[in-house]
């Protein structure tokens, strides 16, 4: 406490300090935002990094990228990354890291491990690859993608609301998603689903004052036929999953080329602010189940909010915890 005592009085008595030089904070500042102004992806497990200084730049005839190899047959796609080198000796790599024909980038944890000759549990090489989305299965709504799903949530919100200050209208778009004990459904066997029964598994809530214009929010319950049939089609070709499911002509049959779900956009729900539930969502709750009194087996529906925002810690204690960050740097 003495050194304390003696270290902040000898603070005192010089303070004010004189600033810097302005031009040389300004180059400080150029070069610490330079330095981060990057996207740079790791090779060896697609992790997307802005500092250079966290990422060595590896020749792709380097040996240490022996354990990235992998068998072929294991993997139900093409990985080829048009680098001869690399090709064929069979090595898996994120192709985002290529700089060029013999440069890639690699985060130094895995360049480390790899330098060692171990293969790093994040590696992509590590059963952690993903396939390409097929385009039979890109840009779908979510109306069309809940219309070919064997199973779904209990209960899906959608909260649309009018943007503030000046920001785009209609443009706000915020999905909850809420799980309750329930009995598991069986999956379905004969889709696509009626999209009126969307209307028992989805819900919209309209926030804000103003009416909603229909017209505006009509893209987000847009559905059309042929993509629905396409995507049906193809999972049935290539899914394990939609095999043996049988494609409803009839209800095809009904609809429209292009149609808007009007079943959703008509038992849209209104909500004149959102200030409430957005307060509601801060800090985190408990209960007290955890007693010596409570009586009978614990509940399985206890709900918790994460902490996210700090709101729960007191403001001076994180001033001062800033304060102190900023004066060790």
């Amino acid at each position: 406490m003495d050194e304390n005592y003696e270290s902040v009085r000898a603070a005192q008595e010089i303070w004010p300090q004189p600033l810097s030089d302005p031009k040389q904070l300004y180059r400080n500042f150029y070069d610490l935002m330079h330095k981060a102004s990057h996207n740079i992806v790791c090779a060896c497990c697609g992790i997307i990094g802005h500092d250079i200084d966290e990422f060595n730049l590896v020749s792709t005839n380097n040996k240490m990228l022996a354990p990235l190899a992998v068998n072929p047959a294991t993997v139900p796609f093409s990985f080829d990354c048009r680098i001869t080198a690399i090709d064929q000796h069979h090595i898996m790599i994120d192709p985002l890291a290529i700089k060029d024909q013999n440069t890639i980038s690699i985060y130094n944890n895995c360049c480390s491990q790899l330098s060692s000759g171990s293969l790093p549990a994040e590696a992509l090489t590590n059963f952690r690859w993903i396939e390409p989305v097929p385009e039979e299965l890109k840009d779908l709504t979510w109306v069309e993608e809940a219309l070919v799903a064997r199973s779904h949530l209990f209960g899906r919100v959608f909260r649309l609301e009018q943007r503030r200050h000046g920001e785009p209208t209609y443009s706000s778009l915020k999905g909850h998603i809420v799980l309750v004990p329930q009995n598991t459904m069986r999956l379905l066997d004969i889709l696509p689903m009626s999209p009126d029964s969307l209307a028992d598994i989805a819900h919209v809530v309209w926030v804000g004052r103003s009416e909603p214009d229909l017209s505006k929010l009509a893209p987000q319950f847009t559905v059309r036929k042929h993509r629905v049939t396409d995507v049906l089609r193809w999972l049935q070709q290539h899914h394990e999953d939609y095999q043996n499911i049988m494609i409803d002509n009839m209800e095809l049959d009904k609809w429209p080329s292009v149609f808007i779900t009007e079943a959703l956009l008509s038992s849209i729900a209104r909500v004149r602010s959102g200030e409430v539930e957005d307060i509601m969502r801060d800090g985190f709750a408990t209960e007290q189940i955890d007693v010596e009194e409570f009586q009978g087996s614990i509940p399985n529906t206890v709900s918790g909010i994460i902490d996210v925002n700090n709101i729960s810690r007191p403001r001076q204690l994180m001033t001062l915890e800033e304060l102190q960050t900023l004066q060790g740097d």
